[in-house]
Protein backbone atom coordinates (compact mmCIF):
# COMPACT_ATOMS: atom_id res chain seq x y z
CA UNK A 1 0.00 0.00 0.00
CA UNK A 2 3.06 2.27 0.02
CA UNK A 3 3.78 4.69 -2.82
CA UNK A 4 6.20 3.42 -5.47
CA UNK A 5 8.72 6.08 -4.37
CA UNK A 6 9.12 4.32 -1.00
CA UNK A 7 12.02 1.87 -1.03
CA UNK A 8 11.99 -0.66 1.81
CA UNK A 9 15.24 -2.52 2.35
CA UNK A 10 14.96 -5.68 4.40
CA UNK A 11 17.90 -7.53 5.89
CA UNK A 12 21.26 -6.84 7.51
CA UNK A 13 21.71 -3.07 7.79
CA UNK A 14 25.49 -3.44 7.55
CA UNK A 15 25.02 -4.88 4.05
CA UNK A 16 22.42 -2.38 2.83
CA UNK A 17 24.93 -0.55 0.62
CA UNK A 18 23.33 2.86 1.07
CA UNK A 19 25.33 5.99 0.34
CA UNK A 20 25.92 8.52 3.09
CA UNK A 21 23.27 11.24 3.33
CA UNK A 22 21.13 9.52 0.68
CA UNK A 23 17.87 8.99 2.63
CA UNK A 24 15.17 11.35 3.83
CA UNK A 25 14.04 8.93 6.55
CA UNK A 26 15.42 5.71 8.03
CA UNK A 27 13.03 3.46 9.97
CA UNK A 28 14.20 1.09 12.69
CA UNK A 29 11.49 -1.18 14.10
CA UNK A 30 12.25 -3.63 16.93
CA UNK A 31 15.85 -3.82 15.82
CA UNK A 32 17.91 -2.94 18.89
CA UNK A 33 16.59 -5.10 21.80
CA UNK A 34 18.22 -8.37 20.66
CA UNK A 35 21.52 -6.58 20.02
CA UNK A 36 23.30 -6.99 23.35
CA UNK A 37 26.72 -5.65 22.37
CA UNK A 38 26.95 -1.91 23.16
CA UNK A 39 29.57 -1.22 20.50
CA UNK A 40 27.51 -2.97 17.82
CA UNK A 41 24.40 -1.02 18.84
CA UNK A 42 26.28 2.27 18.67
CA UNK A 43 27.82 1.36 15.33
CA UNK A 44 24.41 0.57 13.87
CA UNK A 45 22.88 3.80 15.20
CA UNK A 46 25.79 5.82 13.77
CA UNK A 47 25.40 4.09 10.41
CA UNK A 48 21.67 4.81 10.33
CA UNK A 49 22.18 8.49 11.09
CA UNK A 50 24.92 8.63 8.46
CA UNK A 51 22.44 7.61 5.75
CA UNK A 52 20.08 10.47 6.57
CA UNK A 53 20.16 13.69 4.55
CA UNK A 54 20.45 17.02 6.33
CA UNK A 55 16.96 17.82 7.58
CA UNK A 56 15.90 14.15 7.58
CA UNK A 57 15.58 11.80 10.51
CA UNK A 58 15.50 8.31 11.97
CA UNK A 59 12.18 6.87 13.11
CA UNK A 60 12.99 4.59 15.99
CA UNK A 61 10.32 2.14 17.21
CA UNK A 62 11.52 -0.09 20.04
CA UNK A 63 10.89 -0.80 23.67
CA UNK A 64 12.75 1.32 26.16
CA UNK A 65 13.04 -0.97 29.15
CA UNK A 66 14.48 -4.44 29.53
CA UNK A 67 12.26 -7.41 30.26
CA UNK A 68 13.62 -9.06 33.43
CA UNK A 69 12.11 -12.39 32.34
CA UNK A 70 14.03 -12.42 29.04
CA UNK A 71 17.84 -11.98 29.24
CA UNK A 72 18.16 -12.26 25.45
CA UNK A 73 16.76 -8.79 24.86
CA UNK A 74 17.55 -5.41 26.34
CA UNK A 75 15.63 -2.16 26.18
CA UNK A 76 17.38 0.87 24.78
CA UNK A 77 17.37 2.64 28.15
CA UNK A 78 19.06 -0.21 29.95
CA UNK A 79 20.97 0.98 33.01
CA UNK A 80 23.20 -1.59 34.63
Amino acid sequence: MLPKAVNLIEGDAALAGLSLESQDVVLSACCFPPLLDDDFRQNLADRMWGWVKLGGGVIFYDFLYSNPANPDVRGVLCVE
